[in-house]
């Protein structure tokens, strides 16, 4: 177990999350050391990113002390002693996906170092026509870990904002509806649609962490259920 402190938080970094960032990387056609090793870095800068603006935006308006977890079972921020608000917990949610994004812009700067139309190769990167993971041949290495770097920031923070509980777009939606069970029947019905939709993409592998999601989040009321009974 790695263990830090990142602007006064503690960050604990589990074994497990480097083989399943690893399985990642080869679902997603790495076919190179080095492409998996870049696409590794790449999913840990931005998971932590996501993480530190939950931790540092719920900090500032009124969550506590915020810890850090990464694991293979799943990354999250605790914010311990929170006393967020309703809109402070929306704010809050925003802020992890938005934080997400910055390693799209850093990834926007290094394929401008190679590329004069860097908005076109930006789209047919984000669109699989030229595959992120494909190798660097013939390539800058700047050019390349933007290459990976973009698709994994926006991807993971567009899949983020999702309307399927745990993710933030879950959290989003029980905080407007202001119904956790009608929440849950949503995230379950978008949990399964979404993954029908999504297994004839280039992103199948978000399928399996969707039917995942739904079958949580069933057991999850599940559970709540019977201890309400």
């Amino acid at each position: 177990m790695i263990r830090l402190r990142l602007f006064r938080i503690p960050v604990a970094v589990a074994p497990s999350l480097w083989a399943a960032l690893a399985a990642a990387a080869l679902l997603f056609g790495s076919r190179s050391v080095a492409d998996v090793l870049i696409f590794m870095a790449a999913s840990l800068l931005c998971l932590l990113l996501h993480e530190l603006g939950h931790a540092l935006v719920g900090r500032a308006l009124g969550g506590g002390h915020p810890v850090i977890l990464l694991s293979a079972a799943g990354c999250g921020c605790l914010h311990a002693d929170a006393r967020l608000s309703r809109t402070g917990s929306i704010i809050t949610s925003l802020a992890g996906p938005l934080a997400g994004l910055l390693p799209a812009l850093l990834a926007l700067l290094l394929m401008a170092g190679g590329e004069a139309d860097v908005l076109r190769r930006a789209s047919e990167v984000l669109c699989g026509r030229d595959p992120a993971l494909s190798g660097a041949a013939g390539q800058g290495i700047a050019c390349a870990v933007g290459d990976i770097l973009l698709p994994v920031s926006f991807w993971w923070s567009l899949f983020n904002l999702l309307p399927v509980i745990p993710l933030d777009g879950g959290r989003l939606l029980a905080e407007v509806l202001r119904s956790p069970a009608l929440a849950q029947r949503i995230s379950r019905a978008a949990s399964c649609t979404l993954a029908l939709a999504l297994l004839f993409t280039k992103l199948w592998p978000f399928s399996l962490l969707l039917v995942c999601l739904a079958f949580s989040c069933r057991k999850r009321q599940g559970a709540e259920r019977r201890q309400a009974g």
